[in-house]
């Protein structure tokens, strides 16, 4: 029995520090997912449409409207020009040419541009591009970073309305 006793002794010894592995992975566990919570509650929210839940009720109107919008069968190019890099911003002019489907360019349509950073919702501002002639629009704009940009279009002449959604990348100087 003496020998029994003196095994058993020595090997809860030996083995005591097994409990603390479960501990110790349970810690590592509730660590990182306090980080993710953290995260996920303070960083960008991902939505990009005002009220989703009413377009998502409404969406057979976006289909019509996107309808509408393939039959005038407008065109876009959309291109940014850097013209200087002052103190970090990257300045530059946003210039979009507008077109009908026969090849002739749209003229007179009131463009609205709202650039944003993606990830970045407080980087987000809207431009009026101004009609510069022969279907190109354009506005000058002080980017706050290089990097990619987003740019969602809106053009519209009269009761048409076309949209548009671009991705462009500035480089750092």
């Amino acid at each position: 029995m003496a020998v029994i006793d003196s095994q058993q002794n020595d090997l809860s010894g030996r083995y005591r520090w097994i409990p603390w592995i479960f501990v110790g992975f349970f810690l590592v566990v509730f660590t990182v997912n306090g980080i993710f919570i953290y995260l996920a509650t303070t960083s960008w929210v991902g939505l990009v449409t005002e009220n989703p839940y009413d377009r998502g009720l409404n969406y057979n109107e976006v289909l019509a409207a996107k309808a509408a919008q393939d039959q005038l069968g407008w065109t876009h190019d959309l291109s940014f020009q850097r013209t200087d890099d002052a103190g970090g911003t990257a300045a530059g002019v946003l210039t979009l040419t507008l077109g009908r489907k026969d090849g002739a360019t749209l003229n007179d349509a009131t463009v609205k541009a709202v650039v944003e950073r993606p990830g970045r919702f407080s980087q987000a501002f809207t431009l009026y591009l101004d009609q510069t002639g022969e279907g190109r629009y354009a506005a000058g704009v002080n980017l706050p970073l290089p990097g990619q940009w987003h740019v969602r279009l809106v053009a519209q002449k009269g009761a048409d309305s076309y949209r548009a959604a671009e991705t462009f990348y500035v480089e750092p100087k």
